[in-house]
């Protein structure tokens, strides 16, 4: 099925629903849609139980720069996924194939249209938050386009990068203490171990 639904056929060209909706698959694959699911569950869980200690459940909910701040983290990690793709498409062969007819401009048109969006949204909760993911995109391409080549420094600014939203929900709620400390510095030996 993947390979009629992926293969940029005359088939699927003649058929525009199906090449258009392959091409949306192979943007997804690209933006790591399903890791980014994850990451929104777990900023928002780890925003309420761990940094947020004095708002009610109600004050979080309604609290518009917290869902503002997550919703830029979550873009910006998907353009983070794409801009590496972009640079690693020839050290990815699945994703590569997969992801083949997909022209790397539109990875491109992506990648900028999602990170204008983040630092627009970022813009106009606070500039604090805007100078926040302006470096927080700035590292990103700095990753993907120069520190991958470089062995264990990659896996460090990787953990490093997946890490950095939740330090930026710490910030935001100020709200430092020793246990989050070792708790961070556990989940960074963990996700270093892990890549």
């Amino acid at each position: 099925i993947f390979k009629v639904l992926l293969k940029p056929s005359s088939m699927n060209q003649k058929n525009p629903l199906i090449y258009r909706f392959s091409q949306f698959i192979s943007l997804l694959l690209g933006a790591r849609f399903f890791v980014l699911i994850f990451y929104v569950f777990a900023l928002y869980v780890s925003t309420f139980f761990f940094f947020n200690q004095e708002e009610s459940l109600k004050e979080f909910v309604f609290d518009i720069k917290v869902h503002g701040i997550i919703f830029c983290a979550v873009l910006s990690i998907a353009a983070g996924g794409i801009i590496n793709q972009f640079y690693d498409v020839e050290k990815d062969k699945v994703r590569s194939q997969l992801q083949s007819f997909l022209k790397q401009k539109y990875f491109l048109y992506t990648y900028l249209i999602l990170n204008t969006i983040s630092l627009s949204i970022a813009g106009l909760l606070s500039w604090r938050i805007f100078v926040f993911f302006l470096i927080y995109q700035f590292v990103m391409w700095f990753y993907s386009h120069k520190i991958t080549k470089i062995a264990i420094i990659n896996n460090l600014t990787y953990v490093a990068l997946t890490l950095y939203p939740f330090y930026g929900m710490l910030v935001y709620y100020q709200h430092f203490s020793l246990k989050l400390f070792w708790m961070a510095a556990f989940l960074f030996l963990a996700l270093w171990i892990i890549d």
